[in-house]
């Protein structure tokens, strides 16, 4: 029997608790998907479903966990041989207590955690509306500079993130309407371990805020005084 949000949402209040979490999601196969059930403590990652789709992960085993409010992806060390060993990618779709497991995990998987959600900011410092490019489309959303985290908030389904200033390797722009953040999350087809994020703002930066913004991330992560 299938269940609805509301009961799923119960269950999962229910199993979250301040070390782990338990969750059902399903599988996604290339072909169909199978359902099972999600484990996340401060040990690792489990996924319990059918014969033949049962893993567990300790999380020096994790090289990117990817959460998100409909599902957690989970990519491994281990090779894939079908895309000439590229690293095997897990997705597991469902509704997930996102911002819990965020925290939970922050501590022990540092830039190898990847929050696909917006977090409220706290002490803003400059928003501003703006269009994340993507390679054939694109979102609209507000980017966000605040004391601790610097956050892309979009309706477009698992578009928007929060990075700690500590995710962040540069901050970049090349004229008043185009600004640019390169992170650690990974993407192969960019620059391997890091990934960058243009956005075109729908107002211009003047040059002083642009200079503070670069100057806090800077001193955040401890490269100038």
């Amino acid at each position: 029997m299938a269940l609805g949000e509301k009961t799923i949402g119960v269950l999962m209040a229910a199993a979250l608790s301040a070390s782990a979490a338990q969750f059902p999601v399903r599988h996604a196969h290339v072909r169909r998907g199978c359902d099972g059930t999600l484990t996340v403590d401060e040990k690792g990652v489990a996924f319990a479903g059918p014969k033949g789709h049962a893993w567990s992960w300790k999380l020096e085993e994790i090289e990117e966990l990817r959460l998100a409010p409909d599902g957690v992806t989970l990519v491994s060390y281990r090779d894939n041989g079908l895309l000439l060993g590229r690293d095997r990618q897990f997705r597991f779709l469902g509704q997930t207590p996102a911002a819990e497991l965020y925290r939970l995990l922050l501590p022990r998987m540092e830039k190898r955690l990847v929050a696909e959600f917006a977090e409220a900011t706290q002490g803003a410092i400059w928003s501003m509306a703006v269009k994340h490019l993507l390679r054939i489309h694109g979102s609209e959303g507000t980017l966000a500079f605040g004391e601790d985290a610097v956050v892309y908030r979009t309706a477009v389904k698992d578009d928007s993130r929060t990075w700690r200033y500590s995710d962040l390797d540069t901050i970049s722009s090349s004229g008043p309407f185009q600004f640019t953040i390169v992170t650690y999350e990974r993407d192969r087809s960019q620059y391997g371990d890091r990934r960058g994020f243009n956005f075109v703002l729908k107002e211009p930066i003047k040059e002083s805020t642009y200079n503070d913004l670069w100057l806090k991330v800077e001193r955040k992560n401890g490269r100038v005084p």
